[in-house]
């Protein structure tokens, strides 16, 4: 946790701190050695960001996983994304239970946001310019390609399929750009579930 590139800080139910790795105290300016158990949310978030961050940490106070992404502004990082999550922090006591206090997790995502708006805006230019060159391309060598001169309609016959081949690329790298461009789908999972499942897969070939 401590080696995390990852924002993670704990909270109990008064919003007082419980944990801090080291990413979170550097970035709201907390000391190592400071103690920071004996502070709250709203003495280390900003003014600003307080209200929806207690918001969003009193729905995980209530049982529920919350996932959103926010923009934060740091005086010396500038602007930041972040994908934000929060769990309840949760204590089982003979077969009840309850929620002591939320668990949250922030990744920047500043810079992968960026190379998927740069990816689109690259995206827009190939299918614009590209397409829009290699249909006029074909258009004229089918139109060569209805001639009388052999040489001509096999020269125009080898440009216009080349030119599908390029226009079929150029779909591809489209539907590979959406696929880089969009944050992929995440469902949680029952890890005991998976490891049964996988166990009993491998079973009989590794008793």
């Amino acid at each position: 946790v401590e080696g995390a590139t990852d924002l993670i800080a704990a909270v109990d139910r008064d919003e007082r701190f419980l944990f801090a790795n080291e990413q979170y105290r550097s970035y709201h300016g907390i000391d190592e050695e400071a103690d920071i158990c004996g502070r709250t949310l709203e003495d280390v978030v900003d003014d600003e960001q307080y209200r929806d961050v207690a918001r969003h940490v009193s729905r995980a106070l209530d049982g529920n996983a919350v996932e959103y992404r926010t923009s934060r502004t740091h005086p010396d990082r500038g602007t930041r994304r972040f994908d934000v999550r929060y769990y309840p922090l949760e204590h089982v006591e003979d077969g009840a239970v309850s929620v002591d206090g939320v668990v949250g997790v922030l990744r920047d995502v500043t810079d992968s946001e960026n190379r998927a708006h740069q990816l689109r805006v690259v995206d827009r230019v190939l299918q614009h310019n590209l397409r829009n060159a290699m249909t006029v391309v074909r258009g004229r060598a089918r139109q060569i390609a209805e001639s009388d001169d052999r040489a001509a309609v096999d020269a125009a016959d080898d440009v216009i399929a080349r030119a599908e081949a390029l226009l079929s690329t150029s779909e591809k790298v489209h539907h590979i750009t959406e696929v880089l461009s969009d944050p992929p789908e995440t469902e949680p999972v029952d890890v005991s579930r998976t490891v049964e499942r996988i166990a009993a897969a491998v079973a009989d070939e590794f008793p």
